[in-house]
């Protein structure tokens, strides 16, 4: 059995571990979190229809994963980097023409014949990840990794405003890992500081615009104006900012801004009115966990979570499994380790960062989703990586894990070749060897061919 594993699944083993577990977990909890799905006419009443259909993601992602990590890591910085780059920037554009729009954000493209949808900024997370890398290992070769900023600032900024307009959360997950992958480079601060200030000078413009439409057109403008009742139209402005007001909101409910003490204190226990649905009940979820949980498939705020099968899921997760859920955080950390240490041993900077950036992306997602259920940041509508219900969530969270172990496998296979070709040489060859640049970068080929 042990020979079969290593022929067939290469790449880090504890990665592999963390990935199928991640795959049981969600099959167990999803079981249990999606009871309520029956009721969807999607569903026709049918009790195991919701849990095949995420089932077959389930294993779509793992073949797909699996197919990945067998592809040389030139192919994966040409296709997923460059091609995929370009695409997911034209699927982006097509989701704000005409995508399909749900709680008021176009975000999904509907593929008809198979009834699925897609959400762009799934794909583009993976293109900006791996383009960036691929500039940077390049830049880093020619020692001049400042000088290439210009260029890291072209790959980043058209996806980030595409996806800023409709989903805050996704902007600042990509532009925080992008920011990781610039601090990692080795970028210097003197040049990252007008950057830093120019993305907040941006977002202080979109705020005051915001405001000033609400003046100015109040039923067409993002921020809701009392006593105003808002039409569908939009200004060339509102396009842009007709998301604002439900950040602003959002932030308002969360940290109780415009109400009193005492109706503060009240609010943290409101569980009747629409806006506090979701967190009232989650946060009565992970009280009834308390120590040991009520047991797999017992929870009873599934049913009064709206979204207890997604964005709420670690709720069902912590009533069910009480303290022993905090396994599921070391599940992720044990990633981003992994890949700390495959970053380490690798020989090509591309593939360190690419690395770093994917394990980042994951780790960062599933902790915004855990911080949500646990009150500590406003609702963000980020799904818990693999566990959560979702598609093309699942299937770009398997390209992840697969783009990890791909580049993992090269690193296992250099070490291999390494150790074959050693010949017995003096102390000072070895030194002079081990100071020599990390050698052939397999994201410079990907980056040249754009």
């Amino acid at each position: 059995m042990k020979e079969f594993l290593v022929k067939h699944f290469k790449g880090d083993a504890i990665i592999w571990v963390v990935f199928v577990v991640l795959i049981v977990v969600s099959t167990l909890e999803m079981f249990s979190a999606s009871s309520m799905l029956v009721y969807d006419r999607r569903f026709h009443g049918t009790a195991f229809k919701p849990i095949l259909s995420h089932m077959i993601f389930l294993g779509g992602g793992f073949a797909l994963a699996y197919v990945i990590h067998l592809v040389q890591p030139k192919k994966i910085f040409f296709w997923g980097g460059a091609v995929g780059y370009l695409v997911s920037i034209l699927m982006l554009v097509g989701a704000l023409a005409f995508g399909t729009s749900a709680n008021g954000a176009s975000r999904w493209i509907h593929v008809p014949g198979l009834g699925v949808n897609l959400q762009p900024s799934e794909f583009a997370k993976i293109s900006v990840v791996l383009l960036l890398s691929s500039l940077l290992g390049y830049f880093h070769r020619k020692k001049s990794v400042d000088d290439g900023l210009k260029f890291y600032l072209l790959v980043l900024i058209p996806p980030a405003i595409l996806i800023m307009v409709e989903n805050l959360s996704t902007f600042i997950l990509l532009v925080t890992v992008s920011a990781l992958l610039f601090f990692i480079g080795g970028i210097s601060l003197k040049k990252m500081l007008p950057v830093i200030g120019s993305i907040v000078g941006v977002g202080l413009v979109v705020v005051l615009l915001t405001f000033a439409e609400s003046w100015i057109a109040p039923e067409k403008s993002g921020l809701k104006v009392e006593g105003v009742e808002q039409t569908s139209e939009r200004t060339c402005v509102s396009f842009v900012t007709h998301r604002v007001g439900t950040w602003i909101n959002r932030f308002k409910r969360h940290s109780g801004a415009d109400l009193s003490p005492e109706e503060r204190m009240n609010a943290k226990f409101d569980v009747t009115s629409d806006d506090k649905v979701q967190t009232g009940h989650s946060h009565i979820a992970i009280a009834n966990g308390k120590w040991f949980g009520r047991g797999i498939g017992n929870s009873i705020e599934r049913d009064f979570i709206p979204q207890s099968f997604s964005d709420f899921i670690f709720a069902v997760i912590v009533e069910e499994c009480g303290v022993l859920s905090i396994l599921l955080v070391i599940l992720y950390l044990a990633l981003f380790y992994r890949a700390c240490v495959i970053m380490n041993k690798s020989e090509s900077y591309s593939n360190s960062f690419a690395v770093i950036g994917l394990s980042a992306m994951i780790v960062l997602q599933a902790f915004i989703h855990m911080s949500v259920v646990l009150g500590l940041i406003p609702v963000t509508g980020q799904p818990l990586p693999i566990i959560s219900r979702g598609g093309t969530s699942i299937l770009t969270t398997s390209c992840y894990f697969g783009i990890i172990l791909a580049l993992s496998r090269t690193v296992s296979e250099e070490k291999q070749v390494k150790g074959a070709e050693s010949k017995p040489s003096s102390s000072k060859k070895a030194q002079s060897e081990e100071k020599e640049p990390k050698a052939a970068d397999p994201g410079v080929v990907a980056e040249l061919s754009v």
